[in-house]
């Protein structure tokens, strides 16, 4: 399959992952970013599948729901779009006489 499947990440979660999640959730103080609940989980706030890096300033806490609520709508939007055209390309020339 081409591109990212349902708007999945393609590519795996770097190594450190373990480390960078438990700084964030200390740096948010386990606090959801959209609600303010309890939060144990990492976001993307621009999730992978749109090029979103795994920079700090892209990782927020947030709780369970939240997480499952904006994963199901991010997902929703990537089968929603239509597929990605290019522009129609004017022929380089005309056939003439043969």
């Amino acid at each position: 399959m081409n591109g990212t499947p349902h708007g999945w990440r393609v590519t795996p979660l770097p190594p450190d992952w373990g480390t960078t999640r438990r700084r964030i959730l200390t740096r948010d103080r386990h606090k959801c970013y959209m609600c303010g609940a309890h939060a144990p989980e990492v976001d993307h706030i621009t999730p992978a599948s749109q090029h979103g890096t795994d920079d700090d300033s892209n990782l927020a806490a947030i709780c369970v729901r939240c997480h499952r609520r904006k994963t199901s709508a991010e997902g929703v939007a990537a089968r929603a779009k239509p597929p990605r055209q290019r522009p129609a390309e004017s022929h380089p020339g005309t056939l003439t006489d043969r």
